[in-house]
């Protein structure tokens, strides 16, 4: 495939947004296997080290090869640089905290607390996006209301996933279970 022929496939922001989800959708998983074996902060380190390979094979070997490698001598690079870092610093907290939920009971059943997790990114980053460009963008009355109704959506689903019994607790007899 040409340079061109990539950008036509993956050039649209959308599979870019559905691959971060299938990937940080996965993540429980892994994340809580590491957890149950080696403890939550060498699991901490491990995802350190992931983003480190990462960065390197996809991020610096490119720009490396392609030449753009951005001119560090610029005041608005740097501006740029500390931005990201505060960003990557974002990232690294909400991956610690994502550890220590998995110890505090989230392994059980990984799939809840990262209902919980998306969930909360979403109202958080349209509350964001809505503030920082509410002077410039002309904004629907409506959104105070569509982010009360995502919230309530988010705690919901949270509340309908399936939860894993304990080990050793077998569930209540099927025909005592109320249909819905």
């Amino acid at each position: 495939m040409t340079g061109e022929q990539i950008r036509l496939v993956f050039g649209h922001f959308i599979t870019f947004a559905i691959l971060t989800g299938l990937c940080w959708g996965f993540y429980a998983t892994p994340l809580a296997k590491s957890r149950a074996i080696i403890g939550p902060l060498p699991t901490f380190i491990g995802i350190t080290i992931g983003y480190i390979v990462w960065c390197t094979v996809f991020i610096i070997l490119p720009m490396y090869l392609t030449g753009r490698i951005p001119d560090l001598s610029s005041g608005e690079v740097w501006i740029g640089i500390a931005w990201s870092i505060g960003a990557g610093m974002l990232g690294a907290a909400g991956a610690h905290f994502l550890t220590l939920c998995m110890g505090a009971g989230g392994k059980a059943f990984p799939h809840v607390p990262m209902a919980i997790v998306f969930g909360t990114a979403v109202v958080i980053a349209a509350i964001a996006g809505w503030y920082t460009t509410r002077h410039s963008v002309q904004t629907s009355p409506w959104i105070i209301p569509a982010f009360m109704l995502l919230a309530t959506a988010v705690v919901w689903v949270a509340y309908l996933t399936p939860h894993a019994h304990p080990p050793g607790h077998a569930g209540p007899p099927a025909d005592s279970v109320p249909e819905h």
